[in-house]
Parts: structure tokens; C-alpha cells; sequence
């Protein structure tokens, strides 16, 4: 839990780029346990109001006058459905705590 909150941490100052954290987020994703489950919560928590605003910042939809500290390249619209379509997969995971369904 310790390294996702530094890779989140990191990625927010604009240390590490968007591809580590899409790896990070594929990762959990994949290993479909209640410790990566809330380890997903965490990060997603943590970076998802940073790489929505880069986002909208690059595309153009909103309001912001400065320049947001982290870069996106690869993230598009359809990436961030696929997150929030996944989320809602890794709920249905049964071993899943109440704890952890609350936090995704």
C-alpha cells in the first residue's frame, strides 16, 4: 500500500510519467485480489482528479488558466470508460470486503 501512495505522490508532482501509472493501474486490475482491489482504490483516488483535469486541460474542455504540473499523452476519453467500466467489474468480486467496495 505504501508504494502505490508513492507512485500516486509521484505522479501528482509530475515526477513519473502517465505510463508507469497506466502499468500500475493494469497490474491491479489484473490480479482481481482484495488487496489489489484496494490497493486500485487508493491509487485511483489519488491520481483520478489529476489525470481527468490534465486530460480536459489537453483536450481543450476546461476552464483552468494554469498549465496542470502532469503531461498526459496516451489517455483519452475511452481509456477513462474502460477504468470506470472495470471498477464496477472488480465490485463484483465476492471476497471483496464492504470496506473495500466502498472505497472503489
Amino acid at each position: 500500500m505504501c508504494n502505490i501512495k508513492l507512485i500516486s505522490e509521484l505522479f501528482v508532482r509530475g515526477a513519473i510519467n502517465e505510463s508507469i501509472v497506466q502499468a500500475c493501474v493494469e497490474k491491479l486490475f489484473n490480479e482481481k485480489t482484495p488487496q489489489a482491489a484496494e490497493n486500485l482504490a487508493i491509487l485511483i483516488s489519488r491520481i483520478g482528479m489529476s489525470l481527468y483535469m490534465a486530460y480536459a486541460y489537453q483536450e481543450g474542455q476546461t476552464t483552468l488558466k494554469k498549465k496542470p504540473k502532469i503531461k498526459v499523452k496516451a489517455l483519452t476519453k475511452e481509456i477513462f470508460d474502460d477504468y470506470i467500466d472495470r471498477l464496477h467489474n472488480f465490485m463484483q468480486l465476492t471476497d471483496l470486503s464492504s470496506r473495500t467496495k466502498f472505497m472503489l
